[in-house]
């Protein structure tokens, strides 16, 4: 059975001057087989006790479910409050809730649920009201026993294992559907192109027509590379003109241009060239200079600055650049 938490979330209740309902009829919708309630308690609409409460119990449950605090007042701060402990967030789990609680009335649209991991514990955030709560959490029951066990799982392979459920063989080259103990319906690893009809290992087929397992053993990365060179043979080096260099072709050694480019010292970043030795202050900007602008003789002097931008030269008497942004 799964422990669970449920926390009620209402500054009134903490204090004694209302009753919590949401608490006991959420305990009674989680009784069963499956569930059971381990932990309850009531808290003021504060972030840090929410907050700290689901991260003691995350420790010890599979399930939380957080009621109350996620309407639009500025007091209702559930959501940002499990936004400081969710370590991943379920948006489809939440999406889920709301879905299923629009057809039943339009002012769910108004609830801000949530729903998310917080370690290997699963957090749901509803609605305050009785109501409100039972019906959210009742959208996603059916989902929740595989919800918990795959978030505590270290992987999830193992809740796909065959435990002999019924398998349909489904001929025609279609694939073969199990029905797994996780309540999912998808090829199981033993499935390969031996045992299932129309599937393959050919690189060139379809993904959906590849069989799951490969069958090439895996290799360290070193291992990989080293047998490539292997089967590709010696690179064959000849000199041809730089025009006729064909696909597929590569250059062997280093091109050295004979001249500098940009034949001169060009800004890497927008901002303002100036001499580091005149700190921080307030300048003068001589001009501005962009890329591919004449290098002109004159330097600049002390007390001065340039807005160059970039691949614009830099000019003498400079020594650094200032990036626009730090300005």
């Amino acid at each position: 059975m799964t422990s669970v938490g449920i926390l009620t979330v209402s500054t009134k209740c903490s204090q004694g001057l209302a009753v919590d309902k949401s608490g006991p009829a959420l305990e009674a919708l989680l009784s069963g087989p499956v569930w059971t309630v381990s932990e309850r308690a009531v808290v003021s609409d504060s972030r840090q006790e929410i907050a700290s409460r689901v991260l003691e119990w995350s420790t010890r449950c599979g399930l939380i479910v957080v009621s109350g605090g996620t309407g639009l007042s500025a007091d209702d701060v559930t959501v940002e409050a499990l936004d400081m402990v969710f370590t991943k967030r379920l948006p489809a789990l939440a999406t889920a809730m709301v879905v299923g609680s629009l057809k039943i009335t339009k002012f769910a649209a108004l609830s801000q649920v949530c729903a998310g991991l917080c370690g290997k514990c699963v957090v749901l955030g509803v609605p305050g009201s009785t109501k409100g709560a039972t019906e959210n959490v009742q959208q996603v029951l059916d989902v929740l026993p595989h919800a918990v066990a795959t978030a505590g799982a270290n992987g999830t392979r193992h809740l796909h294992a065959d435990e002999g459920a019924s398998v349909e063989n489904v001929k025609a080259g279609k694939v073969k559907a199990e029905k797994v103990k996780c309540g999912c319906s998808r090829m199981d690893e033993q499935d390969t192109a031996h045992d299932v009809q129309g599937l393959s290992n050919d690189l060139e087929a379809g993904v959906a027509r590849r069989a799951r397992k490969s069958p090439y053993p895996m290799i360290p990365v070193d291992m990989a590379l080293q047998q490539v060179l292997e089967n590709i043979g010696k690179p064959r080096v000849e000199r041809v003109p730089l025009g006729q260099i064909a696909n597929g072709q590569v250059v062997a050694e280093d091109v050295v241009a004979r001249e500098h480019v940009p034949a001169y010292r060009a800004s890497i970043m927008d901002g303002y060239a100036m001499s580091s030795a005149d700190g921080a202050g307030v300048f003068a900007v001589r001009r501005a200079m962009t890329a591919g602008a004449s290098t002109d003789v004159w330097e600049l002097q002390r007390g001065e600055i340039v807005r160059v931008a970039t691949g614009a030269p830099v000019p003498r008497g400079a020594d650094a650049v200032v990036m626009i942004e730090d300005t």
